[in-house]
């Protein structure tokens, strides 16, 4: 084990010691907007989506493609986090990945903010831009939020005027998944477990079998 200022290095694991819940949930942040830019890059499957089906599938896919690009990040920090917790740099924290998960919101709630003020002052635009900055939950947002849009003669967007508080809220919540998700997936990493793994072992262990 090497040791520096503020670096660790333990086997092929290099550990920052100088980590906190913001600079953790800072860097969740940053892989979360690369994660909307690579549903953004499935929005023109997702757009031409026609029937339940199709629709169905390709929301599946827009989640997919969104928590599973998060998923290798938040599981590092858990395992590096486990190592510096065996070495006395860190106090083990079990809700840390829950912690990360909220910090990470900070740009949600500034987008529910705008979808709020979208509402309340009628700028239909801002509508349209939280469902960009928003795009794993394409569908679902135009299911919920559908029924009460409506046109609008100054401008080429529908307005949500008369959308309810009721299903903004419910739009909104949506990125609540991401401290749960993100809580699950660190407590994996600190324990080790990857579901990768698991499944290559498995798939493994039943051919040897046969």
């Amino acid at each position: 084990m090497l040791e520096t200022s503020t670096v660790f290095r333990v086997g092929k694991d290099v550990l920052y010691l100088n980590k906190s819940i913001p600079r953790q949930g800072a860097q969740l942040m940053l892989s979360c907007l690369l994660a909307s830019f690579f549903c953004l890059l499935c929005w023109v499957l997702a757009l031409t989506a026609e029937g339940t089906a199709f629709i169905v599938l390709t929301q599946i896919l827009l989640i997919l493609v969104y928590f599973g690009s998060l998923y290798g990040t938040i599981w590092q920090m858990g395992h590096e986090d486990q190592i510096l917790v065996d070495i006395n740099q860190m106090k083990y924290d079990k809700f840390r990945g829950v912690k990360i998960g909220l910090f990470a919101l900070i740009p949600y709630a500034i987008f529910a903010v705008m979808l709020v003020l979208g509402k309340v002052m009628d700028i239909p635009f801002l509508a349209v831009a939280y469902r960009v900055l928003n795009p794993q939950y394409l569908h679902i947002f135009n299911a919920l939020m559908a029924p009460g849009m409506s046109a609008d003669p100054s401008s080429m967007f529908l307005s949500i005027v008369n959308v309810s508080y009721l299903s903004i809220l419910a739009v909104v919540a949506l990125n609540l998944f991401l401290p749960i998700y993100a809580g699950m997936v660190y407590n994996m990493g600190y324990r080790k477990v990857s579901v990768l793994h698991s499944i290559v072992y498995k798939k493994t262990k039943t051919k040897s079998s046969k």
